[in-house]
């Protein structure tokens, strides 16, 4: 497997810069190929463990290779963002489940939705975002938990929510006796795009 071409579009040019710095202060001139291939197959080594961009992963090993060339070209930009990706990732499935829920359910679910859905798990923080990763994967856990409990009771399966599904060709049935979704309600979604989050 490679990064894939979104990705290459910025690791190259990261990896570019850091190479300029490491010449800049070694002396060995910018168009030394040889010293160029030898110092990367090092640091992608240092960095992931394998000496080409074939043998990686672009899901696992991409953020680690991109902070190690961010890290010696002192880019702020991809520094600060990696250190951050993974809280990002989480709340974009956060976010995504909570639309679903809100499918479901038929009215809005916000943040705080979420914390009393949780009490019993322990209090959760007022905002989203000074939630820890690792809290922050439990509750994804337990939400997606609680979602298919919910689809159970429609006869519906969750692979046929908004965030989950390719479109269906057929409706979807759904049990008349479900207690949470009100049928013929329009889903609008829309507001999630504004959540401070």
């Amino acid at each position: 497997m490679s990064f894939s071409p979104g990705q290459q579009a910025k690791y190259r040019p990261l990896v570019d810069r850091a190479w300029y710095i490491v010449c800049e202060h070694t002396g060995i001139p910018p168009n030394d190929k040889a010293a160029r291939n030898n110092w990367y197959r090092q640091q992608l080594h240092e960095a992931a463990g394998v000496f080409t961009t074939k043998q990686c992963d672009k899901a696992k090993d991409f953020d680690a290779v991109m902070m190690h060339f961010a890290i010696i070209a002192g880019d702020e930009y991809w520094m600060d963002r990696l250190s951050n990706s993974e809280e990002r990732r989480i709340f974009r499935r956060l976010r995504m489940f909570m639309k679903d829920l809100e499918w479901l359910e038929k009215e809005p679910v916000t943040w705080d939705y979420i914390r009393g859905i949780y009490k019993q798990a322990g209090m959760l923080p007022e905002r989203m975002r000074d939630t820890p990763a690792e809290t922050l994967r439990k509750v994804l856990q337990m939400l997606d938990t609680y979602i298919r409990k919910i689809c159970r009771e429609y006869g519906i399966r969750p692979r046929e929510l908004p965030s989950r599904a390719k479109p269906t060709t057929k409706p979807i049935a759904i049990n008349p006796e479900a207690k949470h979704l009100r049928i013929g309600h329009d889903l609008d979604i829309a507001h999630h795009a504004e959540l401070p989050f």
